[in-house]
């Protein structure tokens, strides 16, 4: 899909965000006639204000409900789809819970980047930022493919940075450009501003962005200022020096950190620019410098010669190239419009600004075993609109809180929600009901996932008493370990979850790692590594309701050489066998005769 082909602004990368009741700005080749948002909560025609040399302007109405829309487009010849491209507010935001994440590289790193979305999208942030490196190849175009097919999952407004992988040669990313449009451009969020930067295939910023970059952050006086680029201006190896506050009483200062190698290589090839770049950051005050490309967490602070200070974060990435036993991961940060950033919020609770990795984990490290991809698992059973019982199960297996998670229950429209029972365990919160096209949309709200545990909500109309079904799916030797798996059905509220414990001796352990996967009808896939060989298995399936069922299978022992069964006895031929059973009875027939006769 080149959604950049005809429209410039807004698109899926670019989204627009705009009041109820604001204008929308629509930058298009096409004589647009029309223009309509939706989503699966609500359509609105939006009447065309005006049109001139800088694009057409359409009016939002008052009561659009706030939230992430497609723009249809049309003209009297065409029409045009951008998904998720206008993001409408009830008001400005004072505080935003940003997203950092990046550097996927389609088509290796599709399953990491698929729950990495997954995941994005029960945390609910209010924005996110993509860092770059989309594609490995940008000529490969199932490559597009892939990250588009998990990309467009996305349910959060989200502003995508060009990467370097995304070029065909240094300064050439046509195939980039048609597909997600700009290298440069700024959004302004109220008192937010973002300002978005190439750094081209060999890593660094060219003079003539940085004075573009120069010129528009001076039309954002006063607002909490947020550039972003691929590349990190920063080394990664200030990690391994425990260097990460850097304070400077001028920009002549600059000179100094890169004599001293505080700079990453690709920028230290080019002082002028990266001078030049650093100088925008600290006179323009920008407080929140996000990058991505070395493939690992990396915070510094920097304090200028005013006590202000700049926090130039790169979160982990989702990529499969990443260092052994590194991991996989994002940043979700809080800033405020006032120009604080929340430092909490910079790493991953039980680590540290400078505690390395401090990304929220997305799996358990590259060559870590037993491996995990995933810590936040959910899953809907009967969740499509045609069914009265429909359940939520979410475990967060992380040690960070994340409040304002999104959940929302598709029911039929024909039974009232006070016929409902709800089950709510593990969170409070309330919920809000909007009836569209067909289907009761049941949209909660203030829950929170707390660390380490699970959260079950549900709506029912009926009983459930039938017990959950437990099907052994085999195992397989994994190094030290033994991996079992097991699917889980359910006929009824569906399945729930699931406790799998080994035996050794006349001890019941649990296993090293418990994997969970969702699939379809209900079915849920766990896996277990039990640090044993043949041990016994104790497995206990739940559902929502209640009910339980067990399963106690043994692991089969590993194949190997068999014992020689002992020699097989001679054996009478079955055709001998039946001979002389017919002898016999002819004899026995012919004795009878013989004694009547006498």
């Amino acid at each position: 899909s080149f959604y950049a082909e005809k429209v410039s602004y807004p698109l899926p990368s670019i989204p627009e965000p705009v009041l109820q009741g604001g204008v929308l700005k629509v930058i298009s080749s096409l004589q647009i006639s029309k223009a309509k948002i939706h989503n699966e909560l609500g359509s609105y025609d939006l009447p065309l204000l005006s049109k001139n040399s800088s694009g057409f302007f359409f009016s939002v109405p008052k009561d659009v409900r706030p939230g992430l829309y497609n723009l249809l487009l049309s003209s009297e010849s065409e029409s045009i789809e951008e998904p998720h491209s206008v993001w409408v507010m009830s008001s400005w935001p004072k505080m935003l819970r940003l997203l950092a994440f990046g550097d996927v590289k389609t088509p290796t790193a599709a399953p990491n980047f698929f729950e990495a979305v997954k995941e994005i999208n029960l945390i609910n942030p209010d924005v996110a930022i993509f860092l770059g490196d989309l594609v490995e190849t940008p000529s490969i175009s199932s490559a597009w493919k892939l990250f588009l097919g998990s990309y467009n999952l996305l349910e959060v407004p989200t502003y995508v940075v060009i990467g370097n992988h995304e070029y065909e040669t240094r300064g050439k990313a046509d195939i980039y450009r048609s597909i997600f449009g700009p290298w440069n451009y700024s959004v302004s969020i109220g008192n937010f501003f973002i300002v978005v930067l190439p750094t081209d295939e060999d890593g660094w910023i060219r003079e003539e962005y940085i004075r573009w970059a120069d010129e528009v952050l001076s039309t954002a006086e006063g607002k909490f200022k947020i550039l972003a680029f691929h590349h990190p201006l920063f080394s990664p190896e200030l990690k391994e020096r425990g260097i990460y506050e850097v304070n400077v009483s001028s920009i002549d200062d600059f000179d100094r950190l890169l004599s001293d190698k505080y700079i990453y290589g690709s920028f230290a090839d080019h002082p002028k620019e990266a001078k030049m770049l650093f100088s925008v950051i600290i006179n323009r005050d920008v407080r929140l410098i996000l990058s991505e490309h070395i493939h690992t967490d990396l915070n510094v602070m920097v304090r200028d010669w005013n006590g202000k200070m700049h926090y130039f974060i790169s979160p982990a990435a989702i990529a499969y190239d990443i260092r052994q036993n590194d991991i996989r991961g994002f940043k979700l940060l809080r800033i405020y419009d006032n120009g604080t950033v929340d430092l909490r919020s910079t790493y991953y609770d039980g680590t540290g600004f400078a505690k390395y990795p401090n990304s929220i984990p997305l799996d358990s490290g590259e060559g870590v075993e037993p491996y995990k991809l995933g810590f936040l698992k959910y899953f809907y059973i009967n969740n499509d609109g045609k069914h009265h019982d429909v359940s939520f199960e979410a475990i967060n297996e992380l040690k960070e809180e994340f409040c304002d998670i999104k959940v929302v229950f598709r029911l039929p429209q024909d039974v009232q929600i006070s016929s409902y029972r709800m089950l709510m365990e593990g969170t409070k919160g309330n919920y809000e009901v909007i009836d569209y096209n067909g289907t009761r949309f049941v949209i909660f709200k203030n829950l929170c996932l707390p660390a380490n545990s699970a959260v079950s909500i549900g709506f029912y109309t009926s009983d459930d008493k039938v017990p959950p079904v437990i099907k052994f799916l085999g195992a397989e030797e994994h190094g030290k370990w033994t991996i079992v798996r097991f699917s889980v059905q359910d006929s009824g509220w569906g399945p729930k979850n699931m406790s799998i414990s080994y035996k050794i001796g006349d001890r019941w352990e649990k296993p090293d790692l418990v994997d969970m996967s969702p699939i379809e009808n209900g079915t849920i896939v766990y896996s277990a590594w039990v640090p044993a060989k043949g041990a016994d298995i104790r497995a206990v399936a739940y559902d929502f309701a209640g009910n339980s069922a067990t399963w106690k299978p043994a692991v089969p022992q590993p194949t190997g050489p068999q014992p020689t069964p002992p020699a097989e006895q001679p054996q009478i031929p079955y055709t001998v066998i039946m001979i002389a059973v017919l002898a016999v009875v002819i004899f026995l027939t012919l004795l009878v005769i013989t004694r009547r006769r006498k």
